[in-house]
């Protein structure tokens, strides 16, 4: 196995591939949506994965099991991606399921509006988003479970289902239009989705598969209801067969130039040095011509050299479950023996691969103003008020000032590299109106007036509110934008502040990985501390670790701006008892406060092998130190072991 070494830092890389994105216009790398009305975001992405083919660089993309309801739980790939590897991964992959209203995760409806939340949660972060869809059968009970997908379709029912006015099509028009709809919340959630629908159409195991030509028809129905009639244009669409005769699948299946951004291959084998790696991205390189193509599914992931010397393949999408880590979840079913912790971190810690971290892109963040969650600061006195939505645009909840707050009281957002800022204020119609003044500042101290463009919506009377939105856009070197109130008379409560929306590019938060190699990247450690670089071959293949002389209670310290999250990979001598390690946290490195992690096991005890743990510590608050300590005191001396450490913190 080989272990490549992580040479850059993530702030490096994003500096690098800001600097990329500015260098390389839209007309200058010619990477445009086949939809003529998609968005600007879309035409960003399209160019970034230019960019990264460019760089000889790839995405790594996660799959999340159909059941997951939680991102970071630790049963989660999107969680145990980050146990493994101190990472997220930089794309995520989800399913819009089988089943229409319900199924065997019971409301379907809820699965995927669940499916919409952990979308938008990953792309608030800057992470990029993929969606499958394992459609029911037109042909079956709507409600019916998995074998609805793989029900077996005639030549002449597909005829049918692909032709207008007939009861099949119909019934398959409900299906899509319901996907749509939240297809939709996405678009109005800011989020890009790298739509892969119908795909291995080349196999015979779906209901759409194997049903030649006419599935190029299927294709251009879909996506001419979702671009013309649903104007989704948040959409790029990505074409997927299963691996095989390409030459033959794409003169078979392939719906044309006009109606594809992306391409891509599933691929499982058993052989990470396959000869398929390579014959189908040459195949896809004559066939797409200027388009780009991905490992759209892949079980057991190639060598990394073998991606970056003999590939052009921008992203990769790891399969859930065995496929994503066989000794975390068990071996997969079938398609091969899936990956593991070691193949993760080869291509977690390659340069090549691009993480959630590293990602580049710009960012919809949407404050419906209903908490504090999203804002940076605010003034006291300030609240929220949820009553008389009828005369109020209908919007559920807006800010405004009791009577207790100042009168120029304000609001602060702070995001990295805003580039577009949008409010919406309601005003009472019997008072005269008195706009909201805004500012943006790159430090938080130091504040420049704004002058938004300002759009009357709607005209208040008979004790409806008249409705404004302000408009800020073109912006540069901002990272917090201040709103301020300005009305100092009549009714303390008008105007009401309703939806906020924004867009920003990049994060303040940055991973600095600690390989423990050396003693560079921590704050200070005592004296009984050392590194071992021997039996790697049975320590996780980690190339150099923290041990002890002595047996006796030895501490790490890593110092950084405003920790976030912090993740050590950890390993324990088969032959004892495991004794955890402690942790600690302080503001001022010296008041700690002991805190509990979230412990997981990514290996099993095996009398060759250690046993690898990972602790994770999540959603710090006000912590810049973090201390580790040894707990076991008999012994071996250099029993347990500490392997990779990753910080998340602010810049």
């Amino acid at each position: 196995m080989f272990h490549f070494a992580r040479v850059k830092s993530s702030v490096i890389t994003m500096m690098i591939l800001v600097l990329l994105m500015g260098l390389l216009p839209v007309q200058e790398v010619h990477a445009a949506s086949v939809n003529p009305n998609a968005s600007q975001k879309v035409n960003d992405v399209l160019n970034y994965l230019e960019t990264l083919k460019n760089q000889n660089q790839i995405l790594a993309g996660q799959h999340l099991h159909e059941g997951r309801t939680d991102l970071y739980a630790p049963i989660s790939e999107y969680q145990h991606t980050y146990d493994v590897t101190g990472r997220y991964p930089a794309l995520l992959g989800l399913d819009m399921d089988f089943g229409v209203h319900g199924s065997v995760f019971s409301s379907m409806d809820e699965n995927r509006s669940k499916k919409v939340e952990q979308a938008t949660q990953h792309a608030a972060h800057g992470g990029l988003v993929t969606f499958t869809w394992h459609e029911t059968s037109p042909q079956a009970i709507d409600d019916s479970g998995w074998n609805a997908v793989n029900q077996a379709m005639t030549a002449t029912d597909f005829h049918n289902l692909v032709t207008p006015g007939t009861p099949l099509y119909n019934k398959w028009l409900a299906h899509i239009d319901l996907i749509a709809s939240y297809l939709k919340e996405l678009q109005d959630n800011g989020v890009v989705v790298l739509w892969r629908p119908y795909h291995e159409m080349n196999g015979s195991w779906f209901w759409w598969g194997n049903k030649g030509t006419e599935f190029k028809q299927l294709w251009i129905n879909m996506y001419n209801r979702f671009t013309n009639h649903h104007h989704l244009n948040n959409l790029i669409w990505v074409w997927s067969p299963n691996t095989g005769d390409m030459n033959s699948v794409y003169t078979n299946y392939y719906p044309g130039d006009a109606y594809v951004d992306l391409g891509g291959v599933d691929l499982y084998t058993n052989n990470r040095t396959d000869a398929a790696w390579t014959s189908v991205n040459n195949t896809f390189k004559t066939k797409l011509g200027s388009k780009n193509f991905g490992l759209t599914e892949v079980g057991l992931l190639p060598t990394p050299e073998k991606l970056i010397n003999d590939t052009d393949y921008v992203w990769y999408m790891l399969w859930h479950t065995g496929w994503m880590d066989n000794n975390f979840y068990g071996a997969p079913t079938g398609n091969g023996p899936g990956s593991n912790p070691q193949i993760l971190m080869d291509f977690y810690n390659s340069p090549n691969t691009i993480t959630r971290d590293e990602l580049s892109l710009s960012t919809t963040i949407i404050d419906p103003l209903d908490n504090w969650n999203k804002t940076y600061s605010h003034s006291s006195g300030l609240s929220f008020d949820v009553t008389n939505t009828q005369y109020i645009g209908n919007d559920s909840s807006r800010a405004y000032r009791m009577p207790t707050a100042p009168a120029h009281a304000e609001i602060v957002w702070k995001y990295k590299g805003i580039s577009s800022f949008q409010a919406t204020g309601y005003h009472w119609p019997y008072e005269s109106i008195s706009h909201y003044s805004f500012f943006t500042s790159s430090d938080g101290s130091t504040w420049t007036p704004a002058t938004p463009v300002i759009t009357q919506n709607s005209v208040g009377s008979g004790g409806n509110w008249s409705k404004y939105t302000y408009a800020l856009s073109g912006l540069s070197n901002a990272n917090y934008v201040k709103i301020q109130w300005n009305y100092t008379s009549g009714m303390h409560w008008n105007p009401n502040l309703g939806e906020v929306k924004l867009e920003h590019t990049g994060s303040f938060e940055t991973t600095s990985v600690d390989p423990l190699n050396d003693w560079t990247k921590t704050y200070s450690h005592t004296p009984n501390t050392n590194f071992n670089t021997t039996n790697s071959t049975y320590i996780g293949y980690d190339p150099s670790r923290a041990s002890r002389t002595l047996a006796t209670n030895e501490e790490m310290i890593w110092n950084y701006n405003q920790i976030q999250s912090f993740h050590a990979t950890t390993y324990f001598y088969h032959e004892e008892a495991i004794s955890h390690f402690s942790f600690f946290t302080s503001p001022d490195g010296s008041t700690w406060t002991p805190i509990t992690p979230t412990i997981h096991q990514n290996t099993a005890v095996s009398s060759a092998a250690w046993t690898n743990m990972s602790y994770t510590l999540q959603n710090l608050s006000n912590v810049n130190y973090v201390k580790v300590k040894w707990n076991k005191t008999s012994g071996y001396a250099w029993s347990p072991q500490v392997g990779q450490v990753a910080v998340t913190h602010l810049n």
